[in-house]
């Protein structure tokens, strides 16, 4: 019998994955170990001594954290405000000066990482950060000084101490942390949600015109729901399902993309089902999107936790636990055949010292054309199950050199239900899975309690409505959506 028919050889029936938004490496897990402590057959590619940025001027930010005791209430927002995070603002901070979108990978050399501050403190807009599609939405604005808190090159090049993340890093330290998982695309979240989900995103590079193109009715790309579908046949038990947070004003960004979630509603659910959907039993994959709200208190009070600046990372962290653990609890015969990812869709402008590299050619086919030959910035990612070695550092490449990355969700859960030859396009036919990071049957207890939160001041009433007050582009764009449907 072969891997795919026994659940890549664990007996693995449940595939669930949650998606937060943008963080970059270093800026959540950076300081998870030691710059280059030994871990296994590898070497863990954290913050390294020194990590620096210029502005305009010439003078260096260095990278830098809190420590213990924390006096600063606003640390668990920075960065305040959001940093850009469209292709034009992703290459610059990579590569520190804009260029045409069209310049490929192989022209450009090996990103010195080296624009993450001067993005950040950008006076105003530029020709190569314009969009060809105007909504008059209010994100982002320029100069990023004069908005929210006021951006300072501190700001993009603070990163948190594990102390700050005690899930995630609990989490890391426990299962499978990734140090080389790229975000599929250089630029922002739907771009690289499609490509979590369709192995494409149809030539869209950034959010704006990704949604002019498709407003109403999404995309009619295959994608991983239809996939499974066609595979296995509907029937009684529903082969995927999608959890958000509707109760509480929140969305799903997958539906607002595919024409085929939005056909098949049936299919989202509430957040607050999940618990009892564990122990019932879940479908082979199961995708978790946290709340994107655009306030920092979302409706009836309760926080955003999608991690995005300047959202409170702690909101994100108990959120994370309270995933973890009603997987992990609610049916514990359950867990044992269940693999669990926790990534993000892009880095957000955050500082990451370690370049991206190229997107190489296909098997068989030609190479990508920019902009989609190069990868995104690394991103978190957290491969959890009870048959993962406590303290593993995984990575990964296929037989072509791809890296781990977005598409790696669909080779796994194909690899997983359908079988290798299972595919959409060449991107996720080549991607490496992730699923070897599983070495023996029930070797992780897991971590039996949730980590101790740090100590720190509260966020004032002021900030809290200048916060609140401040634009978000995905709830700006789905607002826009919602209008264009009435």
């Amino acid at each position: 019998m072969s891997d795919f028919e026994t659940g890549l050889g664990f007996g693995i029936e449940h595939v669930v994955v949650l998606m937060l938004e943008n963080r970059s490496f270093d800026n959540l897990l950076g300081a998870l170990y030691p710059f280059h402590t030994r871990i296994g057959q590898y070497e863990f590619e954290g913050l390294p001594p020194g990590a620096s940025n210029k502005d305009s001027s010439g003078h260096a930010y260095n990278a830098w954290t809190e420590t213990p005791p924390y006096t600063d209430s606003t640390l668990a927002i920075i960065p305040n405000p959001d940093p850009g995070e469209r292709f034009q603002n992703v290459n610059f901070q990579l590569y520190g000066h804009g260029f045409d979108p069209s310049t490929p990978y192989s022209s450009l050399g090996v990103p010195p990482m080296s624009g993450f501050v001067m993005d950040y403190l950008l006076p105003g807009p530029t020709e190569w950060i314009k969009s060809d599609v105007d909504f008059g939405l209010k994100w982002p604005k320029l100069p990023r000084e004069n908005h929210g808190a006021g951006a300072t090159g501190e700001h993009i090049m603070h990163y948190f101490s594990p102390e700050l993340t005690p899930v995630l890093s609990a989490l890391a330290r426990q299962y499978a942390v990734s140090d080389q998982w790229f975000a599929s695309v250089a630029s922002q979240t739907f771009p690289n949600r499609m490509f979590a989900h369709a192995a494409s995103s149809d030539g869209g590079v950034d959010d704006f015109e990704i949604l002019s193109e498709h407003l109403i009715e999404g995309y009619k790309l295959n994608n991983v729901f239809q996939v499974l579908d066609d595979q296995l046949g509907k029937n009684d038990k529903p082969n995927w399902r999608i959890y958000f947070d509707k109760d509480h004003g929140s969305y799903s960004i997958s539906d607002l993309l595919f024409n085929y979630v939005k056909e098949n509603k049936d299919h989202l659910s509430d957040i607050s089902n999940l618990a009892e959907d564990v122990k019932n039993g879940l479908p082979p994959y199961t995708f978790i999107e946290p709340n994107y709200g655009n306030k920092p208190l979302a409706k009836d009070n309760q926080p955003v936790n999608s991690y995005h600046p300047p959202f409170n990372v702690l909101d994100g962290e108990e959120y994370v636990w309270n995933i973890y653990s009603t997987l992990k609890n609610q049916n514990p015969e359950a867990w044992q055949k269940t693999l669990f990812l926790i990534t993000f869709d892009e880095h957000g402008g955050c500082y990451d010292h370690y370049p991206p590299p190229g997107v190489p050619a296909p098997s068989g086919g030609p190479a990508p054309a920019a902009p989609f030959d190069r990868y995104g910035v690394r991103v978190p990612a957290l491969i959890i199950s009870p048959n993962i070695k406590p303290g593993t550092l995984f990575r990964a490449q296929s037989a072509n050199g791809q890296y781990l990355e977005h598409c790696s969700i669909l080779r796994t859960v194909f690899d997983c239900f359908l079988g290798t030859d299972v595919s959409i396009t060449g991107r996720d036919l080549n991607a490496p899975d992730f699923s070897s990071a599983m070495t023996e049957k029930g070797v992780n207890p897991g971590v039996e309690h949730k980590p101790a939160f740090p100590n720190i001041p509260p966020i004032s009433l002021e900030l809290m409505q200048q916060f609140a007050a401040a634009p978000n582009h995905l709830t700006e764009m789905w607002e826009l959506a919602h209008k264009s449907k009435t």
